[in-house]
């Protein structure tokens, strides 16, 4: 009966007090549900519904987490249940809301989404930095040891780095590594410090260079957009907050790794190439470096071959082979030598998540596929995801957007390919994660498209795995970061197709290209 009355007076007051044609009841009921959506969007308003709604979900979703924990038995515990159902129902609550909110006001959905992306970032930490470390059944709080506290330094940091540079300086010939010789020049600087004073100023640098590839990434998102325009310090700044407390980051401090230095390098090389696309030896000498210090960034040298064709073989080749010889023609040779053995016995763990190693971890845990078979299928995918990708931007035109949807894309075969691709490496997906939440960003902000605000809470929702711990994971698929890198994949040439989409969109109706979200 409420409803009724409620109703009876809604078309009272929206009727006019002639001609009350149906035509004019729709006209009514449309303007007042838009005249909503306009008031609602506006961004005080959005950020209390948001709370609003994120406090009440938090608060039911923790209750049903602590009952699952305190009353399931330890053995039947799988935490990826309820993240994933809590993730999904929250990704269709968020899309409600941002399409019950949306409007034709670009500043409006610029915050709507930057209060999306923020909101998925906290659940990103809850679930990663906050749940893990409570003992349910106890009702204790476990802090974790994030960084050593005692004169221990990581093993990869010393064997790898330290010792070789050392044993170099001292004349005691080369120590076996199975870095490049660029690395044991580069760590040489090092081996006037203790071993401990120098790893604690090598993750100093391990910080500062998270840092850096994300602020240079945020540039070169900028750069895109139009020179001045469009810079989302916001979304660099959550993505930051997401590096900084990740497990990968973590595991590259305790181990002593640097995979975040050839993401630096490769995206400061892509940066040069887009922003002074006239120094070519600039961006060659940026990628080259990133290669040099881990080999799977050479897969970027596409870009230079593209955009400069023949002018780039020289600059090249001459780069690449006097970094070969930084240490003298005797230690190229050595590396190399110690390179295939390396390759072809790669240490098998969980925390590898390259394709042969999810491949072996699939028949172990009973999978019967022939194991070459199954290796070969999880190669295939990633490097045709990339493949169709490199086609794609390629018929499209070659150019600067094309660059930085083939950086975004190229990072599957990053993974799968190497027969090693521990889960320090993980910090590398942080550049392209900027780019590709600053385009679908941008894309949601000038057109309203509720593609490209389910790609950013897609990737939000990836990003949860991937920012995960093994340590406290249950199910393979979760564990291994195979299957979320390739997600990730997925969702970048997802994003890729409708930011090139929303750009022809854009040039048809006669709006201007780019626009500042």
């Amino acid at each position: 009966m409420l409803s009724g009355i409620f109703m009876y007076n809604y078309f009272q007051v929206s009727l006019p007090c002639e001609n009350n044609s149906i035509l004019n009841e729709g006209i009514s009921v449309q303007n007042r549900f838009f005249n909503f959506r306009e008031y609602a969007g506006q961004p005080k308003y959005l950020s209390i519904v948001f709370f609003v709604l994120g406090v009440s979900a938090a608060a039911f979703a923790l209750i049903g987490i602590v009952f699952y924990l305190r009353y399931t038995p330890p053995k039947n515990v799988l935490i990826e249940i309820p993240i994933l159902l809590i993730s999904l129902s929250a990704f269709f609550v968020n899309i409600i809301l941002l399409f019950c909110t949306g409007n034709s006001s670009a500043d409006s959905r610029r915050q709507n989404i930057l209060v999306t992306i923020l909101v998925w970032t906290a659940i990103i930490y809850f679930f990663n930095g906050v749940l893990p470390r409570i003992n349910w059944r106890k009702m204790e709080w476990q802090a974790a040891q994030v960084i050593p506290n005692e004169a221990m330094a990581g093993m990869d940091f010393e064997s790898g780095l330290y010792n070789p540079a050392k044993a170099i300086l001292e004349g005691e010939g080369s120590h076996f590594t199975n870095y490049p010789p660029v690395v044991t020049l580069l760590a040489m600087p090092l081996t006037y410090f203790t071993l401990w004073r120098a790893y604690i100023i090598f993750l100093t640098l391990l910080y500062i260079t998270n840092i850096a590839a994300v602020v240079v990434a945020n540039l070169l998102a900028g750069e895109i957009s139009e020179k001045g325009q469009g810079l989302s310090w916001e979304i660099a700044g959550m993505v930051t907050m997401y590096t900084l407390t990740s497990y990968g980051l973590f595991f590259g401090l305790k181990n002593g790794n640097y995979d975040v230095f050839p993401s630096f390098f490769a995206v400061l090389g892509i940066f040069f190439l887009v922003r002074f696309p006239e120094k070519i030896w600039l961006s060659t000498l940026f990628l080259s470096l990133a290669t040099h210090l881990k080999v799977y960034p050479g897969i970027l040298f596409l870009l230079l071959i593209w955009r400069y064709g023949l002018k780039s073989i020289v600059p090249l080749f001459i780069i690449n082979i006097g970094l070969f010889l930084s240490l003298g023609f005797d230690r190229m040779v050595e590396f190399f030598a110690q390179l295939g053995p390396y390759v072809s016995n790669p240490f098998i763990t969980v925390k590898n998540s390259s394709a042969i190693s999810f491949a072996e971890h699939l028949i172990l845990n009973g999978v019967s596929l022939d194991k070459s078979l199954l290796t070969g299928i999880f190669i295939a995918i990633p490097v045709l995801i990339w493949l169709g990708s490199a086609f794609f931007i390629y018929r499209k035109g070659f150019d600067n957007l094309g660059v930085l949807w083939y950086f975004v894309v190229s990072f599957g075969p990053m993974f799968a390919l190497p027969a090693v691709s521990h889960d320090y490496k993980l910090v590398i997906l942080s550049a392209p994660l900027v780019l590709a939440l600053f385009r679908m960003a941008e894309t949601y902000a000038r057109t309203g498209s509720a593609l490209a605000a389910i790609i950013i809470i897609l990737f939000m929702v990836t990003a949860i795995f991937i920012h995960r711990s093994v340590f406290d994971s249950t199910i393979l698929y979760f564990q291994n970061k195979y299957c979320s890198v390739l997600a990730f994949q997925i969702l970048g040439a997802w994003g890729m197709y409708t930011d090139f989409s929303s750009q022809k969109q854009i040039l048809s109706e006669n709006i201007p290209r780019r626009q500042s979200i």
